[in-house]
């Protein structure tokens, strides 16, 4: 793109390059030396940019990694083919100086350049550095340590920080020198940039996962949570709304009495025009009651026919009280729902006073030997099962309630269970059946039915 557009693209380009420059991946680094480079062997590049790059990659000449060192030692010979003597030692010696055992003539020979490189930083020491968290304050404190050692200042503090005497105490067992220092003074900036996007991926990559399992910390966003009472008696709502109400009326009355004719005439009255003034007798209250029950054609009339004070909310605010009252017609909703299923099940409630079964009484059983919690039928009708706290669960046969047997007993007891039983129910068409006890298990039975005149045969199937 750059050599189909020309030389103009070079300020487009510039920015995208030093971020590239300042990338966490080595491997873009090393490419965008490489687009550079090739950049300057076309001619696309100014001569002002020229030198902004020069002082971004010359550093990188001291940089652990070897392909770096070669991109940027490639890309200053190209410069230097295509400077002329003047810039090359005025403007780019300066800058190479630093990381060069000794001066060089032929700085546009890539052999000659990397002959004269000082020794890299070391990649313990480099890594180790640029994984601190607090890597501004390590840089500050080693920018002191070399103006001591260039005589700027007599003496050098201790760090104040015992992270940063921590730090450093790592660094010096790790083999720093001071000319590791210089060499880490002279990538500050790089580190910095690059210690920079690695903390932003990282928060980019917890947003993230966050996103993709769709819960999002709060906290970590600096978000406080707000609290709004879902259930609110009516009585204390419509107060409330009153108390509002008549708050809003008194300051609407007030800004208009303070409010001068001129801005009366250009914005209108606040105050809502009344077909029939108040006495001063009448409170606030008993004006908005007055105004509630006037019709509404008048108001209308008066919205419509001149420019009047309308209350306007802010859009976020209206989105949260949509919100709750969302909220709160769901928990409405949820609530009537919970109430008709307490209703319907007519079970757990006692009989009314008086009330008697009427009929013919045709079994009476009594082989349970505490309550009976819960009694559920089978879909065709034809055995019936019984929950109690002694620990069991019992079958009958419902054929054998109709008064033609002598005896009535269970055709089948499970006691296998613990605890007290306290519900159950038939499941898949009365083919299995759900026990809950208090111990906190479930167990799933299988009911086999044979043929008469055996009994149903049950068997535990699952247990939670």
């Amino acid at each position: 793109v750059a050599a189909y557009v020309g030389w103009q693209s070079s300020s487009i380009l510039k920015p995208l390059l030093q971020q590239g420059l300042s990338d966490t991946e080595e491997f873009v680094i090393y490419k965008a030396l490489n687009s550079l480079t090739c950049m300057c062997q076309l001619g696309l590049l100014q001569k002002p940019h020229i030198y902004e790059f020069v002082s971004d990659i010359a550093p990188f000449l001291c940089h652990p990694n070897l392909w770096i060192r070669y991109g940027a030692v490639g890309f200053i010979t190209v410069i230097a083919q295509h400077l002329n003597v003047a810039d090359v030692y005025c403007k780019l010696m300066p800058h190479l100086n630093p990381f060069i055992t000794q001066p060089i003539i032929q700085i546009d020979k890539e052999l000659v350049l990397l002959s004269v490189l000082k020794e890299p930083v070391s990649r313990s020491i480099f890594d180790y550095a640029l994984r601190s968290k607090d890597i501004a304050s390590l840089f500050r404190y080693l920018l002191l340590r070399q103006k001591k050692r260039a005589g700027s200042i007599p003496e050098c503090p201790t760090p104040e920080d015992p992270a940063i005497a921590q730090l450093l105490k790592k660094l010096l067992s790790q083999g720093m020198t001071e000319a590791e220092e210089d060499k880490l003074l002279a990538l500050k900036d790089f580190m910095l940039k690059s210690n920079k996007a690695k903390a932003n991926m990282g928060e980019q990559s917890h947003l993230g996962e966050a996103a993709q399992t769709g819960v999002i910390d709060l906290a970590t966003l600096g978000i406080t949570g707000r609290q709004v009472d879902l259930v609110k008696p009516k009585a204390e709502a419509e107060d409330k709304r009153e108390s509002i109400a008549a708050a809003a009326a008194r300051k609407h009355t007030k800004q208009d009495s303070t409010m001068n004719e001129e801005w009366k005439s250009m914005f209108g009255s606040q105050e809502p025009p009344s077909a029939q003034p108040t006495t001063a007798a009448d409170g606030p209250a008993s004006q908005i009651r007055k105004s509630a029950a006037a019709p509404a054609v008048p108001v209308l009339q008066s919205v419509a026919s001149g420019p009047a004070y309308q209350r306007r909310i802010n859009t976020c605010k209206a989105e949260l009280q949509q919100l709750v009252q969302q909220k709160r017609e769901q928990c409405s909703a949820e609530r009537m729902a919970k109430q008709m299923m307490e209703s319907a099940e007519w079970e757990s409630r006692p009989p009314p006073p008086g009330w008697h079964p009427k009929g013919l009484l045709v079994a009476h059983l009594h082989e349970h030997k505490a309550a009976v919690n819960r009694i559920r039928v089978s879909d065709e009708h034809s055995i019936f099962a019984t929950a109690s706290n002694d620990g069991t669960v019992k079958v009958w046969d419902s054929q054998k309630m109709e008064g033609k047997t002598t005896t009535t007993r269970s055709v089948l007891t499970y006691s296998r269970i613990g605890g007290h039983v306290k519900t159950l129910t038939f499941c898949q068409g009365s083919h299995y059946l759900a026990v809950a006890s208090d111990n906190g298990s479930i167990q799933l039975l299988a009911v086999e039915a044979n043929k008469p005149p055996k009994s149903p045969k049950v068997q535990p199937f699952q247990t939670r």
